[in-house]
């Protein structure tokens, strides 16, 4: 008679323990991983938007002191997109020789 009463413990006594698991193992890893993703994303959009002011500024800076015509205006266009991807691909060539991107 003492057997069948030890089934439902165990049951209970399983189950609790592979809750206390899966959130051990599982859900906390996951949470610090959100987080991380968040501060990660936060981070790349003020770089994304500090790069756009950037380039604008280098754009806008061009054109002040090239002449005030049509053509040099977007001659500066054109200089300042090609220093804008020249040094994005610099950074991103460095960041990978340092080993920061994979």
């Amino acid at each position: 008679m003492g057997e069948s009463s030890e089934i439902p413990q165990l049951a209970t006594e399983l189950f609790e323990m592979s809750k206390s698991y899966l959130d051990q193992e599982a859900i906390q890893p996951l949470k610090r991983s959100g987080r991380y993703a968040a501060f990660s994303m936060a981070g790349g959009s003020m770089f994304a938007v500090g790069w756009v002011l950037m380039a604008v500024a280098g754009v806008r800076g061009i054109q002040h002191v090239l002449p005030a015509t049509e053509l040099f205006s977007v001659l500066a266009y054109v200089l300042g997109a090609l220093a804008a991807l020249s040094v994005g691909a610099l950074l991103v060539w460095r960041a990978s020789k340092a080993g920061g991107i994979r």
